[in-house]
C-alpha cells in the first residue's frame, strides 16, 4: 500500500466515545482537507455510533475549505453546531 492510502486509512481511527468523536487529518502536502477523508470518517463515526445500522446515501457541501493542521470534531446527527474544525 502506498504511503499516501496507509495515512488515510488511519484517520479512520476515530478517538473518543459516541455521540463526539475526533479524527486527525491526513498528512498532504497542500494545506487543505481532502473531502474523501472527510466523507469516510463521517461513515466510520456513524457506524460507531448506530452499530448494525448502514449508510445508504450521503449528499454533502463543502462551503469553505478546512485547514490540514487542525483535528474535526463532531457529533453524528447532531447539526452544524455540534461539528467543530479548529481544534488544533
Amino acid at each position: 500500500m502506498s504511503d499516501l492510502w496507509s495515512d488515510l486509512l488511519d484517520c479512520l481511527d476515530l478517538q473518543g466515545n459516541p455521540p463526539t468523536l475526533e479524527g486527525r487529518n491526513q498528512n498532504l502536502t497542500y494545506h487543505r482537507l481532502f473531502g474523501g477523508q472527510l466523507l469516510a470518517q463521517f461513515v466510520r463515526a456513524a457506524a460507531l455510533a448506530c452499530p448494525g445500522k448502514a449508510v445508504k446515501s450521503l449528499h454533502v457541501l463543502f462551503p469553505r475549505a478546512g485547514h490540514s493542521a487542525k483535528w474535526l470534531a463532531g457529533s453524528p446527527g447532531g447539526g452544524d453546531r455540534d461539528a467543530r474544525i479548529g481544534r488544533g
